[in-house]
């Protein structure tokens, strides 16, 4: 059995020693008191590339948010939030919302993109990371969870087949440039089946939507083989206000403890939103740090219980070693 368990492991980005590692604790699985946990954060740990910044981009460049333009002005953007980050922009919130109405009845809204691309990159500066990222989340308010999922799993099956590109993204300094393209991590889908096999129950911890990445780790095409109860992500925003920090950072940790019937033996990230997670469960035995291109908080995590991943950041291809 165990030998069977360990055999999921073939891909060749493995290196010899990490895969030591890995075995060792597969081994241990089966032999626990009771059934144990492990979580996966999503985007750029198993799958390479941004999966929410692709729907999200889609969304606004399709015109399909459904956003109004009372949504936009007394709950997205209200005067009082605009009036602390009007300084750092350089268009006015007349022309923000000209844009803004402009691109409704035009169906043209590469512009205003550039423009919330620009005031996303604003709130990250002023309000931070965690803010900005759920502030994002209040363009998905006015879509059902089921349209969601099919807008995701549509942007999901198109850019799978696209080239990658590595230049730009929604933090860019002009928002003009974005990534394309998607990319299953084959080792990480392996390491997933492989702890279901050895008896592990194991669960997706996300900043990202709920509704987006459910597709991706649940329908079969995918290979992933989640249940939607397995995916605890953030859900669409009305109160930009009042959000907290939902499953980002801190509140991926308390989202773990509130959800999970057990604390984590694996926890796997990529980013300082995963800093916590990665360093809050004492009963963790194994990190799996899957590193980014820009260095982050992950880099400092010291100590044989953690384990860091290189990538090629122009693939996503595990590089062994």
């Amino acid at each position: 059995m165990i030998q069977q368990v360990k055999s999921l492991l073939r891909s060749p980005g493995w290196s010899p020693a990490h895969l030591v590692v890995l075995h060792r604790l597969l081994e241990q699985i089966p032999h626990l008191a009771s059934r144990p946990c492990a979580v996966f954060d999503w985007d750029f740990t198993c799958a390479f590339q941004d999966t929410q910044d692709h729907v999200f981009r889609h969304l606004i460049l399709r015109g399909q948010s459904r956003v109004t333009i009372d949504d936009l002005t007394q709950s997205i953007l209200p005067i009082e939030l605009w009036t602390r980050i009007q300084s750092e922009l350089p268009f006015t919130h007349d022309e923000w919302i000209s844009e803004f109405t402009r691109a409704q009845s035009t169906g043209h809204h590469d512009l205003f993109f550039q423009k919330l691309a620009q005031v996303y990159l604003t709130l990250c500066q002023r309000k931070g990371l965690a803010w900005a990222y759920r502030w994002s989340l209040s363009w998905f308010m006015r879509l059902s969870p089921s349209r969601i999922r099919d807008l995701s799993l549509e942007v999901i099956r198109r850019e799978l087949a696209q080239p990658l590109s590595s230049v730009g993204g929604l933090e860019s300094e002009h928002g003009g440039k974005f990534p394309t393209g998607l990319r299953i991590q084959t080792e990480v889908r392996e390491l997933i089946s492989a702890l279901r096999t050895a008896g592990c129950e194991v669960w997706v911890v996300t900043a990202s939507l709920t509704e987006v990445i459910t597709p991706f780790a649940c329908e079969a095409e995918f290979g992933f083989g989640f249940s939607p109860a397995q995916i605890l992500g953030n859900t669409a925003l009305k109160d930009i206000q009042d959000h907290g920090l939902g499953t980002w950072g801190p509140g991926k940790t308390a989202t773990i403890r509130a959800h999970l019937p057990a604390s984590p033996i694996l926890i796997a990230g990529d980013s300082d939103g995963d800093y916590d997670m990665l360093t809050a469960f004492s009963e963790m035995k194994l990190g799996l740090v899957l590193e980014r291109e820009t260095p982050n908080r992950l880099g400092t995590l010291q100590g044989s219980r953690y384990l860091f991943q290189r990538r090629d950041q122009k693939t996503g291809n595990f590089v062994p070693g």
